[in-house]
């Protein structure tokens, strides 16, 4: 089975690789000049900088409406999901939570109006650019697509 074959089966049913439940996560990027915004929250038992969003509920009906719900909760703004820039080629496990393995996607965002703000559980956000992306402090899913995209 490939890749978008087990995102849209674990859209709608648990699916194991190699004995760990998938989790399908969604991510959006925001750009202005030259500048990407990312989210500075706790993920197990440290602090990272990510790209805006999580991962899909069993009441999101796609994945675009999941990164849209998590825009809202992480940012406090409405955003329009442009298009899908990148999805991940190999299945991620985060040394906290390791019966778990995550296949993210990552689509280009517009935001609704100027402002985002954190909310409830994001730290705060901070924009960089894109040649100076805070690598050392991300999630090796995010790192995949950032050396992927830039």
């Amino acid at each position: 089975m490939n890749i978008e074959s087990l995102i849209k089966t674990a859209l709608t049913q648990a699916v194991y690789i190699k004995g760990k439940k998938l989790r399908v996560g969604v991510y959006g990027l925001l750009v202005k000049e030259s500048r990407v915004l990312m989210t500075h929250t706790k993920s197990g038992s440290k602090f990272i900088y990510n790209f805006p969003g999580g991962a899909v509920d069993s009441n999101d009906k796609t994945l675009e409406a999941a990164l849209i719900r998590e825009c809202v909760e992480e940012l406090q703004c409405d955003v329009i999901v442009k298009e899908q820039l990148f999805t991940s080629q190999k299945s991620h496990v985060h040394e906290d939570f390791p019966a778990f393995c995550s296949l993210n996607c990552y689509f280009l965002l517009e935001a609704v109006g100027e402002e985002v703000a954190p909310g409830a559980e994001v730290d705060h956000v901070a924009w960089f650019h894109i040649n100076q992306l805070p690598l050392g402090q991300m999630l090796a899913c995010d790192k995949e697509f950032a050396l992927f995209y830039f």
